[in-house]
């Protein structure tokens, strides 16, 4: 696991132990008081992000389509800036499009929080979370529809996390990148076959599974639960 991952949940795990090691006497008590559990769906996503950021090719950039509040990109811009690589956030940073009938006609006012979050709002966010200015200032936002932002675009992608939710937008996102993918590079799709997805974001799946079928590409599992496809030459 990366340092920018280890320093995320060094808080956490600190706190979860504080009582039971640091509280007081180490006895048989506070030992039968510890008990694992599953990683969380937070921590989850970010060991995913971490995965594979760490085994896509090093000479890539990595991309983020769907920044939203930016929990994303606190690791995403981490993690690049550590290995010496570009990267990309791409959103419209003023809201959600709206949704077509694949999305069961989703509405953008449904959801008019995320209009809040524009580039200026993710910086002030990101000194919050003291990431450097240094490592801010190497992000390379894309503000505006993926149909103006992506063809000014003509780097490498080589790990493309594609949060983005709508029927539309995920077609837009593996059209234009998985093409131009680097030879095992990565695509995670952050919405595809959970309870809540499949009810919340029809579209994803729908999206994503015609252009699998089309293509002939395989959608594969991380143990996380993370779907995503890979190119392999």
């Amino acid at each position: 696991m990366n340092k920018q991952l280890n320093h995320l949940f060094q808080k956490s795990i600190k706190a979860k132990l504080k009582k039971l090691l640091y509280g007081g006497s180490f006895s048989k008590k506070s030992i039968n008081q510890w008990s694992l559990k599953d990683f969380s769906y937070y921590e989850k996503k970010l060991i995913t992000l971490s995965h594979f950021s760490d085994i896509t090719p090093k000479y890539s950039d990595i991309i983020e389509c769907g920044v939203g509040c930016g929990k994303g990109t606190n690791l995403l811009a981490r993690i690049s800036y550590s290995q010496n690589r570009s990267y990309y956030a791409f959103d419209t940073f003023s809201g959600f499009p709206d949704g077509v009938k694949e999305d069961n006609w989703f509405k953008s006012r449904d959801r008019q929080v995320f209009s809040c979050f524009s580039v200026a709002y993710i910086k002030n966010q990101l000194k919050e979370a003291e990431v450097s200015e240094e490592i801010i200032n190497s992000i390379n936002f894309r503000e505006g529809l993926f149909s103006k932002t992506f063809k000014n675009y003509s780097g490498n992608p080589g790990f493309v996390f594609v949060d983005v939710d709508l029927y539309e937008s995920y077609k837009d996102c593996l059209e234009f990148f998985y093409p131009k993918l680097v030879k095992n590079g990565v695509m995670l799709l952050d919405e595809y076959d959970t309870k809540y997805h499949l009810k919340k974001w029809p579209g994803a799946k729908i999206a994503i599974d015609e252009f699998a079928e089309k293509h002939k590409i395989e959608i594969m599992r991380l143990w996380t639960g993370a779907t995503y496809i890979q190119k392999l030459s």
